[in-house]
């Protein structure tokens, strides 16, 4: 019985890094691309000018820098809350800045519908893991 219990908390233990560490990769990916990628990164800067966001020149770097930092502490396991923190804020401001907006041009029809299309959001799941990872 003992014994059981045991792998049954091992194999808990052994899921939640591995969904952690999908979120951690998928981060990581787009972060990269952000990064290293000219049309990406030209996305991100019109993103940023769009939201009227203060220091674009310092913020079209910084924010793929922290999500590639944070993607690769997550990915490796140091400093996670500290990172998931970090990756949170991000997330949070995408939330504000962006993916309003799209949720406004998806037209929902209710409130239930706008709950609803901001749950689809990558960034509300993005914030719901990052949360869990935080109070790990």
């Amino acid at each position: 019985m003992h014994l059981s219990s045991r792998s049954e908390a091992t194999r808990r233990k052994l899921l939640s890094h591995l969904i952690v560490w999908r979120w951690a990769c998928s981060l990581q990916s787009a972060a990269t691309l952000k990064l290293f990628n000219a049309s990406r990164h030209a996305t991100l800067t019109q993103t940023l000018q769009d939201a009227r966001v203060r220091a674009v020149p310092i913020m079209q770097w910084l924010v793929p820098g922290v999500e590639f930092s944070g993607g690769c502490a997550l990915i490796v396991g140091v400093l996670s809350a500290l990172a998931a923190f970090r990756l949170f804020v991000i997330c949070l401001f995408a939330f504000k800045l962006d993916a309003i907006k799209r949720i406004d041009g998806w037209k929902p029809i209710n409130r239930a519908d706008w709950i609803g299309d901001v749950l689809y959001l990558p960034e509300a799941l993005y914030c719901i893991g990052l949360t869990v990872v935080m109070l790990a």
